[in-house]
């Protein structure tokens, strides 16, 4: 039985709806959809988050959708925390391979990057720009950068907990050649004082994805 890449799958969850299918079926999606697709997400996200206008307006022109976006990530750049952002530990589900065969993928995935975090506990909110490098289950280099919004709750004044999705661009060596590509996939956290333990976990099938992915950041003084 062959054992393809666990993070080939990846592509499979950030371009297509259902993943059980195979990912050579994504890699024939049309790259200029899955980049509308994105754009889509990211709208509305900050939408029903209600950041940036009441609920009765209808925002349908496209230099308005431009404006909301900058609007957002010019916030985020200048009023978030700086973060360190260190990759930490990639598991690859013992119960979805066949056994053994997960000793050959890397599970370290030694990188770093950096990130910007806004708070806004008033509705409960946090939004995160981020972009880092990360050495993956195969062991090579693979960069990514993104949005992410995580609905918050505060257990005390140095914890909280959230949860969320990430939207991004990625690059990968066995997924188009290092051509990058959007996706999407979800988000938890949790957070004391300065100290944020993130995580999400990439779907899949039998021998392919189900691996969970550790991010530990730092806000810098």
């Amino acid at each position: 039985m062959t054992i393809k890449s666990p993070e080939r799958m990846l592509g499979c969850v950030f371009l297509q709806p259902n993943v059980a299918r195979d990912c050579w079926v994504a890699k024939r999606r049309n790259p200029t959809y899955n980049y509308k697709r994105l754009h889509i997400i990211i709208l509305l996200l900050l939408y029903i988050t209600n950041t940036y206008a009441a609920k009765d307006t209808l925002v349908s022109e496209k230099h308005n959708m431009i404006q909301i976006i900058y609007n957002k990530f010019h916030q985020i750049l200048t009023e978030g925390e700086t973060e360190l952002y260190i990759p930490a530990y990639t598991w690859h589900n013992r119960y979805m391979y066949v056994p053994h065969s997960t000793k050959r993928f890397n599970e370290i995935p030694w990188g770093g990057g950096f990130g910007k975090s806004l708070d806004n506990d008033e509705k409960g909110y946090e939004h995160d720009l981020f972009a880092f490098a990360f050495m993956d289950s195969n062991r090579h280099l693979e960069p990514i950068m993104g949005y992410g919004i995580l609905k918050t709750v505060r257990l005390d004044p140095n914890t909280k907990i959230g949860a969320g999705m990430i939207v991004g661009i990625t690059a990968r060596k066995d997924m188009y050649s290092y051509k990058p590509f959007p996706g999407t996939l979800p988000w938890l956290s949790c957070k004391h004082k300065r100290t944020t333990i993130g995580m999400t976990y990439i779907p899949g099938r039998y021998n392919i994805g189900n691996v969970l992915f550790v991010v530990i950041n730092w806000a810098l003084p």
